[in-house]
């Protein structure tokens, strides 16, 4: 509706903004390339704009890649979300919520060292700007993690992230209950199975206290790594069957 009242009205910044928020919506939903491509080939020209410089254009773009990571097309990804943050390129400071640019480049840039980068920014402007627990924040701790060579650097960090979601943000479980599954990996990958067990335990309690259906594979596989490591390979083939 937005969208169509703002095009009929010829403001054409948020008419860009309200497409690209549907367009990720819609995206996320059950991504149509062939449908994502014609509402491109209209929306660019009206992003084209010097009012849809700072915000609008960035944001846009930073959208259609990620509907085309979700339709797995990682190449065209990293070319809009590149596109998004060349676009930021002489503005400061940079909105908030644009911080995602860099964080998704993180995802699909091939190069290790630009990843860790990306991902170190993104917290470290979060939070400077939000706090140390604020849920964005929390949130591009756990990304940056994930790009941490050293697992006992990066467990550290998680706990930490885990201690403040359990501390601040009591009924974040959902984001909670992932965190704690990637501590007990890397605790795994540390080689201290007894931890490892003990934090799959804990994952397990977490995603099983209020059941989300679309963390149900994560659900499913935190139960059957905890079984590999009780030597349970039974309940561990069962559960690990539809994360496969």
């Amino acid at each position: 509706k937005a969208r169509r009242q703002a095009l009929g009205l010829k403001l054409y910044a948020p008419a860009v903004e309200a497409a690209a928020r549907l367009i990720y919506v819609e995206g996320m939903d059950g991504a149509n390339q062939a449908s994502l491509e014609k509402q491109i080939e209209y929306l660019l020209p009206l992003a084209s704009g010097s009012e849809c410089d700072h915000f609008v254009r960035p944001l846009l773009l930073n959208n259609i890649g990620a509907v085309y990571l979700a339709i797995g097309r990682r190449d065209l990804a990293l070319e809009y979300f590149q596109r998004a943050k060349k676009d930021l390129g002489g503005y400061a400071p940079i909105d908030l919520e644009l911080t995602v640019i860099d964080r998704n480049l993180a995802m699909v840039t091939p190069d290790y060292d630009t990843r860790v980068s990306l991902a170190t920014s993104v917290w470290n402007r979060l939070r400077d700007a939000l706090g140390e627990s604020h849920p964005a924040t929390l949130e591009a701790l756990v990304v940056y993690v994930q790009y941490v060579a050293d697992p006992a650097i990066a467990y550290d960090l998680l706990l930490k992230a885990i201690h403040a979601y359990e501390r601040h943000h009591p009924t974040m479980r959902d984001e909670r209950g992932l965190a704690e599954l990637h501590l007990a990996f890397l605790a795994r990958e540390r080689g201290e199975h007894a931890l490892a067990m003990s934090d799959y335990e804990r994952a397990v309690r977490t995603l099983s206290e209020k059941p989300n259906p679309d963390l149900d594979i994560s659900r499913h596989f935190a139960v059957g790594e905890l079984a590999l490591e009780r030597g349970d390979l039974d309940t561990a083939e069962k559960e690990l069957a539809p994360v496969s």
